[in-house]
């Protein structure tokens, strides 16, 4: 058992949007701090961070081509009303960052952009719907939205400040399980996502023939591995990987009152 665990946690750090959670986040924390065991709604509150090494995104609309490395970071608070230990509803507020780069023909020249670091804002869902002993499966649902300005672009390798905007929007369900290790919960989820990002108004010095470029996924289907740390009791911290659509790490921890 003690080889399993290492296993896993060796994937996790070696694998590198939107973060997916454990499937059995809703039950994790059993005791707060401050609220009675026994109440049937419960507050948390906590902090996210991801880092996207790349999002695997492709422009549509006018610019036909693969994104190369959109790559970004999230930092996000995060409060949590959970209902009879069950259900999760959650709303979150911070800022985010990103870069990314492509190469359209008919000159294949690389076009670079890179956005401010600004506001950020999301909600979801988690629910178990079903467990058996240390096991339980459960159902999860978000959407993120932000509009960080672009602080530049360029055209093979000249670049030029602008005034566009990145508009990012994704939305993502998962359906998962986990199972219950002493005071490690290990899970995996398969996920569906969709982005839909628009960089406007873009400068004639990109020698685009639009003035927008759109993107969305080039892959929608992924998986996500994490684990959960907890004792049951005030606190959870999770690390997660995703791969498949995205390449990407999270880290999470959350406080139950």
């Amino acid at each position: 058992m003690k080889k399993w665990i290492l296993f896993f946690l060796l994937t996790i750090a070696n694998l590198q949007a939107l973060y997916v959670g454990n499937p059995y986040q809703p039950g994790a924390v059993e005791k707060g701090m401050f609220i009675c065991d026994d109440a049937v709604v419960g507050l948390k509150v906590g902090y996210q961070a991801d880092f996207v090494l790349d999002r695997r995104l492709k422009s549509y609309g006018g610019v036909s081509s693969r994104i190369d490395d959109f790559q970004s970071q999230w930092n996000q608070g995060v409060i949590t009303l959970s209902l009879a230990e069950r259900v999760d509803f959650y709303g979150s507020l911070g800022a985010m960052q990103a870069s990314f780069s492509h190469r359209p023909g008919p000159d294949h020249y690389r076009r670079e952009y890179d956005t401010s670091y600004k506001f950020t804002w999301g909600f979801g869902a988690r629910a178990i719907v079903y467990e058996w002993k240390h096991c339980s499966i459960g159902v999860e649902g978000s959407y993120q939205w932000a509009k960080p300005p672009i602080k530049w672009d360029a055209l093979n390798g000249t670049s030029f400040t602008t005034s566009a905007d990145l508009h990012y929007q994704e939305w993502q369900v998962g359906l998962g399980i986990s199972r219950q290790i002493q005071f490690l919960i290990p899970y995996g989820v398969f996920k569906y996502s969709n982005v839909h990002a628009k960089a406007t108004p873009l400068r004639s010095d990109l020698d685009l023939p639009v003035t927008s470029l759109k993107m969305t996924n080039r892959d929608h289907f992924g998986l996500a591995l994490g684990c959960t740390f907890t004792t049951g009791k005030d606190f959870d911290l999770t690390v997660e990987s995703r791969f498949i659509d995205e390449q990407a790490v999270s880290l999470a921890g959350n406080l139950r009152f």
